[in-house]
């Protein structure tokens, strides 16, 4: 598989340095590392199963729910008509001094 990486500037010096004091070429040192990284070390990815009719499978739908976009305030979210009638409705009966 070929892929072009892009990597800064810092670290592309780095990888060069380390890369040639171990008599290497980049590549190899990359590929040493990326094999020897924790981060793939025993990682299992989780069958998704999904059900008829639904969008996301449990696992999704959670990760969907923790995300911090999701989790925004929805307080900001636009009231609904009723929500809005019974507000005014409020207003205008603490005006009227009721």
């Amino acid at each position: 598989m070929v892929f072009s990486l892009r990597i800064p500037d810092e670290l592309d010096s780095r990888l060069r340095a380390a890369a040639a004091a171990r008599y290497m070429s980049l590549n190899a040192l990359i590929l040493h590392a990326l094999d020897k990284s924790p981060v793939l070390q025993g990682v299992e990815v989780p069958k998704v199963a999904r059900e008829p009719g639904k969008l996301f499978s449990e696992a999704e739908a959670l990760a969907i729910a923790k995300s911090p976009v999701v989790a925004a305030p929805v307080a900001s979210a636009k009231p609904s008509k009723a929500e809005t009638r019974a507000f005014m409705a409020q207003k205008r009966l603490e005006r009227q001094g009721k």
